[in-house]
């Protein structure tokens, strides 16, 4: 079974605005990333604080009233080569500033995440087409940011260094049908209110003077997209897309289930992680910044069955299960990026790109979640992760997959820039 990068899938959010699968405190409106503070008063912010079981200094979170919002110290704000190991990209085209409706006047620096085409780099190991040819070329970039919440909220958004808003018209939240209300803020902001949904929402917030139409220019048998207008118009999308993954805040129930607790849990250290020989059964990501390598995955040993990614929590990697296990879990509203790995990285060729003389990886190639599947009954719990610039496919589960039953929600990818 391969869950391939463009496929639209119930799990997945497909944002209207790509032709792939997608891509701290202060107050008042307008304000500055502030050192992290604590508020458990409520049983929501209980719930959120227990389930990251502490910072790492990377990390700046904020929890009050509900509302649970984080902020990377180590950010790279640049959008044409690739990160630091130890860092992640930084959007430069928009800033989020989330509040509560009961407290419209205490906003929260939400951090914005960016995704460009091959994460910066040039083509490694290879010469042929890859996918990102066009949006490379066109510059195309996709911002996103999450927050929980357990209560209506508004979501602030800044456009930097783009055309002035005129008012409330130049800006669309897709999909459509959500009727989200909008207030007109200033010439480069504006306000959008969302209700509180315990399924939460995932939305696309698309600028009127971000948008772009592309061309196919006719070339050869099948034609290439181009920006010039020298052949048929294919579709109108933003140049820099902005998503926003308004994810439900953890309840007394939800947290029993989707946040493991107790002393068979392995938390890595902040920084590159070896995960090789973990005796755990459940591997625990604290906020923070991860990275295995571009020439690395975790092949993770047969006693681990449950990966939790906490809110704030960015690892750059991918994870292959084993056949051991009748339950696994993948939770938590943090990220898995594989902007480290060359597009179709195989695992046999030192995670280079695939040999040339391969027609395909399907068995060899890094993904970024793998399973195998045995005759016996298995179940896998995927919840609230954003998958980010998957170098192959996201998704692959071997052996027989009529034994392997899914349970999956709150999922969304970003970045997928390649082919697949």
């Amino acid at each position: 079974m391969f869950f391939h990068s463009y496929r639209v899938l119930s799990m997945i959010l497909k944002a209207s605005i790509f032709l792939f699968l997608v891509a701290c405190g202060g107050g008042g409106g307008k304000s500055s990333p502030q050192s992290s503070s604590l508020n458990s008063s409520s049983v929501a912010s209980q719930v959120a604080q227990s389930s990251i079981q502490g910072s790492s200094s990377s990390v700046s979170t904020e929890i009050t009233n509900g509302l649970y919002t984080w902020w990377h110290d180590r950010a790279d704000q640049q959008s044409t080569t690739e990160v630091a190991a130890d860092k992640v990209r930084q959007s430069t085209i928009y800033e989020v500033r989330v509040a509560t409706v009961k407290q419209a006047d205490s906003f929260k620096n939400s951090f914005v995440y960016m995704s460009v085409p091959r994460s910066g780099k040039s083509k490694v190991g290879y010469t042929h087409e890859d996918g990102a040819e066009f949006a490379e070329s066109a510059k195309l970039s996709m911002s996103w940011t999450s927050f929980l919440f357990d209560s209506d909220v508004w979501v602030e958004i800044d456009l930097k260094g783009g055309a002035a808003l005129a008012s409330v018209n130049d800006v669309t939240i897709r999909p459509t049908t959500l009727n989200f209300e909008k207030q007109f803020v200033d010439s480069d902001t504006i306000r959008i209110k969302v209700p509180y949904s315990e399924k939460g929402y995932r939305f696309s917030v698309e600028f009127e003077s971000q948008q772009y139409i592309s061309y196919n220019n006719n070339n050869g048998s099948t034609g290439q997209l181009s920006l010039n207008n020298n052949g048929y118009a294919i579709h109108r999308e933003p140049k820099n897309s902005l998503l926003v993954f308004a994810q439900p805040n953890y309840t007394s129930d939800t947290r029993s289930e989707l946040v493991p607790t107790g002393s068979d849990i392995f938390y890595p250290v902040e920084g590159k992680v070896d995960l090789s020989n973990v005796s755990a059964g459940i591997i625990y990501f604290k906020p923070g910044i991860y990275y295995m390598g571009a020439n690395a995955h975790a092949y993770l040993p047969a006693n681990v069955y449950w990966v939790y990614f906490a809110p704030g929590a960015y690892v750059k990697g991918a994870f292959q299960f084993r056949d051991a296990k009748a339950n696994y879990k993948v939770t938590g509203y943090g990220v898995l990026s594989g902007e480290q790995y060359v597009y179709e990285p195989d695992k046999t060729n030192g995670y280079k790109h695939r040999l040339a003389s391969k027609s395909d990886c399907h068995g060899d190639c890094v993904k970024m979640l793998q399973f195998q599947s045995s005759n016996e009954q298995q179940k896998l719990h995927l919840q609230g992760i954003t998958i980010n610039e998957p170098p192959y496919h996201s998704f692959t589960l071997y052996g027989n997959e009529h034994t392997f039953a899914m349970n999956v929600s709150e999922i969304q990818q970003v970045g997928s820039w390649y082919w697949q």
